[in-house]
């Protein structure tokens, strides 16, 4: 019969089985313990307690801790640890509680480590703050640069910038991750002008920054339009010779050189970039989409493939965005062929641009039968749908969606309620606009979303429902100019041009500037209302008070007022100091107002102007006919 191994046998077993986290050995160990009475042994329990931990019978070492008569640092450790590992963040906090009662024990580092990274999951820095005092006190901070870094990436992550800043600070030590970590943590909350900050004094506390610190500054400097700095760091990347050996650095200052709006760098880095990948190509692609330079977006795409790396998802968003910027119909439907050849249509977002695409270029058919030949529908593609018969006047097939999509179980958004009150504002369906008004009331949106507030102002103004719509921007929580546009608007819209002046007088006084289109607004409601006198103020005060450069309809306005009030030399002075040529409506007025006039020298020089843009402008022949007519 062979001897049983010695109390210093099994622990070297545990100590092999808890390195090479050997499960079956593990438990038959356990299991060999418990019988002999031997796992809750003052020295072995707490090696068993680690070794179950490490195997993942998280219960059984919370059961063999338990029987522990005095259970010692490490054991706590291991499964706060282990608790924490799982997912079970609140178990392993409670634990840390308990052991905080044993006034004999005294927590290492490592225990705040762990607790630090669970309230770091939990985004808990209530207790976060606790355990930095507990820290402080403890002088930990001092001599343990990790519990010091862990505690500013706790912080971060919680969103206490200014904790962390201070955290920081006072440590004696700093490291490039912990850097960078803080960067990070100002970018992510839109901070980039201290992200940079942050770069600068690391670089003067002569800490190294590596790749992802770079990529964390030129995003920094991308997110606040800093160009030079993003230059400057490129050269020096350029120098180091980081941008050779680093996609990601590379395919960042693409992305970078793309938010600039300078392409032409964006395409130069890419072209230089070493292995570039579909992240490379994606980069720029999105860039060219969303800054309206779709031909350039589709030459990516194809020497992307003629590369051999195939596309994925981003990809063909992207395109497709592109494809809709320049109405490029059937290069979309190419690509919705190579779509279905790779089984992505099943991903919802690609289908979604797809059917976007199609319903902005007017393709409203090819839309729905895209939208009817998926399997699986979400709110983002219904409302995709909605908003394309919306925009293209059809308002009744938008809210004939709507109800098929509550039938089918698909809850509305924010961004499907704004699609639905467009529809109603275009088809006068005021009654079923104050459903929807109803249901947003009680979901609370309003309160939430301003865009849906604005929209909803919009669709009662344009419904001629005045009371309405001022009840509502009334109850906004918050008002902004495009608020302010919408109702003032309405009273435009039904010739109350006293109400439209007063309504601007009440939006300067919160505070709100007008726009250009407050301005369009409010000078053709004067000229409507015959309050001709006020025309010329607001023109004037346009880019003087409001900081608006008077655009060619408003100074349509303003040849309009003086035409009607027979100040012809005003008229024809203010056409020719306009900015942009005069287009054949400003020509038409000026001819309008001289037959009413009666001044043929003025009415030959607005008829010379208007056929030189169009010799067959029947309307110019017209008046000039009735202008010589009438001077005999």
């Amino acid at each position: 019969m062979l001897p049983y191994p010695s109390l210093q046998g099994i622990g070297r077993i545990l100590h092999t089985f808890i390195t090479e986290k050997n499960y079956a050995g593990g438990v038959s160990m356990h299991a060999f313990l418990r019988n002999h009475g031997l796992s809750a042994h003052v020295v072995l329990g707490s090696r068993v307690v680690c070794m179950l931990v490490e195997i993942g019978c998280l219960q059984s070492a919370h059961q063999v801790f338990n029987s522990l008569v005095c259970p010692d640092v490490w054991s706590w450790n291991a499964l706060i640890g282990g608790f924490v590992k799982s997912g079970d963040l609140q178990q392993g906090l409670s634990l840390y509680q308990e052991m905080q009662r044993d006034v004999s024990l005294h927590s290492s580092g490592h225990t705040f480590t762990i607790l630090l990274r669970a309230c770091m999951q939990l985004r808990d820095w209530i207790t976060g703050l606790h355990l930095h005092a507990e820290v402080a006190r403890t002088g930990l901070l001092a001599t343990n640069a990790f519990v010091g870094s862990t505690l500013v990436q706790m912080y971060v992550k919680c969103g206490f910038l200014s904790k962390a800043q201070q955290a920081f600070d006072n440590l004696p030590a700093r490291d490039t991750v912990l850097w960078t970590s803080l960067m990070t943590g100002y970018l992510e909350n839109g901070l980039g002008d201290e992200a940079v900050k942050c770069f600068d004094q690391m670089e003067s506390d002569s800490a190294s920054p590596d790749a992802f610190t770079i990529v964390c500054a030129l995003k920094a400097c991308a997110s606040i339009g800093n160009s030079a700095k993003g230059q400057e760091i490129h050269a020096e990347v350029e120098r180091q010779g980081i941008f050779k050996r680093n996609i990601v650095v590379g395919n960042a200052l693409v992305d970078m050189y793309g938010k600039f709006g300078m392409l032409s760098m964006a395409q130069q880095v890419l072209d230089r970039l070493r292995g570039r990948n579909v992240v490379s190509w994606n980069t720029l692609i999105t860039c060219y989409a969303e800054l309206g330079h779709g031909g350039e977006a589709l030459e990516c795409f194809e020497r992307m493939q003629t590369e051999g790396i195939k596309p994925d998802s981003v990809t063909l968003i992207g395109i497709l965005k592109a494809c809709c910027s320049i109405g490029a119909v059937e290069k979309a439907a190419e690509i919705y062929d190579e779509v279905e050849r790779d089984s992505l249509e099943s991903e919802l977002v690609v289908a979604s641009t797809l059917v976007h695409m199609y319903a902005r270029c007017g393709q409203l058919s090819l839309a729905q039968h895209l939208f009817d030949s998926l399997l699986i529908r979400d709110a983002i593609i219904w409302t995709a749908l909605m908003a394309g018969y919306a925009e293209h006047g059809q308002g009744e097939e938008a809210l004939d969606l709507l109800e098929l999509m509550q039938l089918e179980g698909v809850s509305p958004n924010a961004v499907t309620y704004v699609s639905s009150l467009k529809a109603c504002s275009g088809t006068g369906a005021i009654h079923k606009g104050a459903k929807i008004h109803a249901e947003i009331e009680r979901q609370g949106l309003l309160e939430k979303d301003l865009v849906l507030g604005n929209t909803l102002v919009d669709m009662y103004a344009k419904c001629g429902l005045l009371p309405r719509a001022q009840e509502v921007f009334d109850l906004l929580p918050s008002r902004d100019v495009i608020s302010w546009n919408a109702l003032i608007s309405g009273y435009a819209q039904l010739g109350k041009g006293g109400e439209v002046g007063d309504m601007l007088d009440r939006m300067l006084g919160e505070k709100v500037n007008p726009d250009a289109v407050t301005l369009i607004v409010v000078l053709s409601a004067c000229l409507r209302a015959g309050i001709l006198h006020k025309c010329e103020t607001y023109f004037v005060n346009m880019s003087k008070e409001y900081g608006v450069v008077p655009s060619i309809k408003h100074h349509a306005c303003l040849v309009d007022h003086f035409c009607r009030e027979g100040y012809l030399d005003k008229a024809t002075l203010t056409i020719r100091k306009m900015p942009v040529s005069p287009n054949l409506v400003i020509w038409h007025t000026l001819l309008s107002a001289c037959r009413k006039w009666e001044n043929f020298e003025f009415g030959r020089q607005a008829f010379e102007h208007a056929v030189s843009l169009d010799m067959k402008d029947a309307s110019a022949y017209y008046f000039m006919s009735q202008i010589c007519a009438g001077s005999h």
